[in-house]
């Protein structure tokens, strides 16, 4: 694996990861969840040590290797999934990974709920940012293909005959109530006099004719 990755995507998981899988099955029954971009399991893991029952995508053999040897379904590409199975779909930071045809594929052949988690590319227009650990560019990440604000990704669900549930900022949660309070505080003014949310979610539900 490069250095890059190593460098910039590991690390230990985060709570809001379960915040926003917690928002994805409110009011859902019986939930099976497709996670795509699995990464490390610790999702699938805690899906699991949860009694909800779950399966993954993931592209790098090594993280798929893994997750498939914890006997966890698991598939290697978005055009290999059986859609049938699962009524919910958890996307986190990996929506601007994904080609169009990708895209595409998953919101035509899957029917149920989907939440949905990435960067905000306005966000680079913002001139005072606070310091964070990864201060990188939404494109110093070169495996980012396209960006999405929060209208595209309305359109782009709206095109495939999905309902808008929710749409709101990501609140990360940094383990210490001081920074988590400032930084949050930023964010919250931020998204006052901006429109920013940043990262964002938006959670959604194919409405079948």
């Amino acid at each position: 694996m490069s250095k890059y990755y190593n460098e910039f995507y590991k690390g230990s998981p985060s709570q809001f990861q379960i915040d926003l899988l917690e928002i994805l099955l409110k009011d859902e029954e019986n939930p099976n969840v497709l996670e795509i971009g699995s990464g490390n399991g610790f999702l699938l893991n805690y899906m699991k040590d949860n009694n909800i029952k779950c399966g993954g995508v993931e592209i790098l053999d090594y993280l798929y290797d893994n997750s498939k040897k914890q006997s966890f379904e698991m598939y290697k590409s978005v055009f290999d999934v059986e859609y049938k199975k699962f009524n919910c779909i958890y996307m986190n930071n990996v929506i601007e990974h994904m080609k169009l045809e990708e895209i595409y594929y998953v919101l035509k052949n899957f029917n149920g709920k989907i939440i949905i988690s990435t960067p905000d590319i306005r966000m680079e227009g913002v001139a005072f940012k606070l310091p964070q650990r990864n201060r990188q560019s939404f494109w110093d990440d070169y495996q980012h293909i396209k960006p999405y604000t929060p209208t595209a990704l309305q359109r782009l669900l709206n095109d495939f005959s999905f309902e808008i549930i929710e749409l709101q900022r990501v609140k990360n949660k940094y383990g210490n109530k001081y920074k988590d309070l400032i930084i949050d505080s930023y964010y919250a003014l931020l998204e006052l006099f901006t429109g920013i949310k940043h990262p964002f979610y938006i959670k959604a539900k194919k409405c079948l004719n």
